[in-house]
């Protein structure tokens, strides 16, 4: 089987694109004769024509037999057509029309007598924004048959913002690991409980054309990872799609709450069970907030601290792994240990009031080590002065890598190689520390272990 680098020059499947070129439903006869004759131009630099008949066609060009065509980089075809250029930008549609349903896809398929839209110069870089035309439908399905060695992934996470992070870092893991590849959806609602999804499936039924989501999907190329933004709905998404992999999990301020789980998670599980019962189901396990959250202060409302916050969440993540029978990705596990693998003098201090009055703009108070977190300055709605705010509860650049490294280790089941792909934000040996905390989650099993819980 042949990886992408290597399917040049296509003759396998020449036979197949010169019988659907020359087919009578494809002829002249059916599709406009500028159009039909880019086709044949393009069949045959992609086909690499030796010794045999040429593709004929109106306005084709001449060929005979015996003469050689030798196949280019790229393909080439006329501004009618508007071919696909590259061919591993044709990799990459065939990869995300596998998994996107056809409403989400930024692409249509024109009627025969249509001619394709121009396409925008973003298409000619890797990036998914344009129409295909039937021939590159067979074209993409074609190619896509030479990848099967390549192992690619569609995950659809149900989620909020503590999974849409994950689209930072994981496409880029996964292509920096040679024959591992993802096609990764978010089904994205900021601070949505498994209540609020539950509810939202409801809705959908009643009227299919609600679009309560921001779906951001991302894919492999070989000129980097394409991204495609739309609205859509989980029904769609469940009903339309191809996945592999489907993950849900709780909105952080409900996770420690075991009640907030039922009904509503067992009956979104089996919704997706109905519509994908090929997918495997992943619970992630989502994490304490930073110490200096006002809700896990001593004086805070919800009386907790944050080792209690994590084995409270973790009983409540086992409880509901148990009981739809799903493995979990150890999201939180990392981050505990990414916390207690920091050498004690390093670690984050909550810092005092004094400390904040004594900055002056652009100085902040140490933020260091956490992955959890960050302190910035923003503007005083209320008196318009700068003042120093802090978000508590998201991962930062070093907690979204950690993130990604553990669901690629959970989701491929392999360890990742120490020339793995790092953020330019993130230091050589820092990268290698947080891959080490999320491998040993990952190691400790896709389950909450006792020690998890306090137990």
């Amino acid at each position: 089987m042949r990886r992408d680098g290597d399917i040049a020059p296509y003759r396998h499947y020449a036979r197949k694109i010169r019988t659907a070129i020359t087919h009578p439903r494809n002829s002249r006869a059916h599709y406009p004769a500028a159009q039909c004759a880019a086709w044949h131009r393009a069949a045959r630099w992609g086909a690499g024509v030796t010794g045999r008949r040429a593709l004929r066609g109106p306005g084709a060009p001449a060929g005979g037999r015996g003469r050689t065509e030798t196949p280019p980089t790229k393909l080439s075809a006329c501004a009618t057509c508007h071919y696909t250029r590259n061919i591993r930008t044709a990799i990459t549609h065939a990869k995300i029309a596998r998994a996107l349903p056809t409403r989400h896809r930024p692409w249509g398929l024109p009627t025969p007598h249509s001619t394709p839209a121009p396409l925008p110069a973003a298409m000619r870089f890797g990036t998914l924004k344009g129409s295909l035309t039937p021939f590159q439908t067979l074209f993409l399905h074609q190619v896509f048959k030479m990848i099967g060695n390549i192992i690619t992934l569609r995950i659809l996470m149900i989620g909020n913002s503590f999974s849409v992070c994950v689209g930072k870092d994981l496409p880029y893991i996964a292509q920096s690991v040679p024959g591992h590849q993802v096609v990764l959806t978010s089904a994205y609602i900021g601070g949505c409980s498994l209540e609020r999804h539950w509810n939202n499936v409801v809705e959908s039924e009643e009227n299919p054309d609600a679009k309560q989501y921001a779906v951001h999907s991302w894919a492999n190329t070989a000129q980097g990872v394409a991204q495609v933004d739309a609205r859509g709905s989980i029904n769609d998404l469940l009903k339309n799609g191809q996945w592999d992999i489907v993950t849900i999990q709780q909105a952080s301020h409900f996770s420690w709450k075991p009640d907030t789980y039922t009904p509503y998670a067992g009956q979104l599980v089996e919704y997706i069970r109905k519509h994908q019962p090929n997918a495997k189901i992943w619970i992630q396990q989502t994490w304490a907030y930073r110490a200096d959250d006002g809700r896990i202060r001593p004086e805070g409302e919800w009386g907790i601290d944050q080792a209690e916050m994590h084995k409270r969440l973790s009983k409540a993540y086992r409880q509901l792994s148990e009981s739809i029978g799903a493995p979990v990705i150890p999201t939180g596990r990392a981050v505990r240990y990414s916390r207690e693998r920091t050498p004690e003098a390093n670690r984050f201090a909550i810092p005092t009031p004094e400390q904040k009055a004594a900055c002056r703009w652009p100085d902040l108070p140490s933020q260091a080590s956490d992955v959890v977190g960050r302190t910035f300055w923003s503007k005083n709605k209320t008196s318009q002065e700068l003042e120093i705010g802090a978000d508590t509860i998201h991962l930062n650049r070093r907690g979204e890598y950690l993130q990604s490294c553990t669901w690629f280790e959970a989701l491929f089941g392999t360890a990742l190689p120490e020339n793995t792909y790092v953020p330019g934000d993130i230091g050589k040996s820092d990268a290698a520390f947080l891959r080490a905390c999320a491998h040993d989650a990952v190691a400790g099993g896709t389950k909450i272990l006792p020690e998890d819980c306090g137990e």
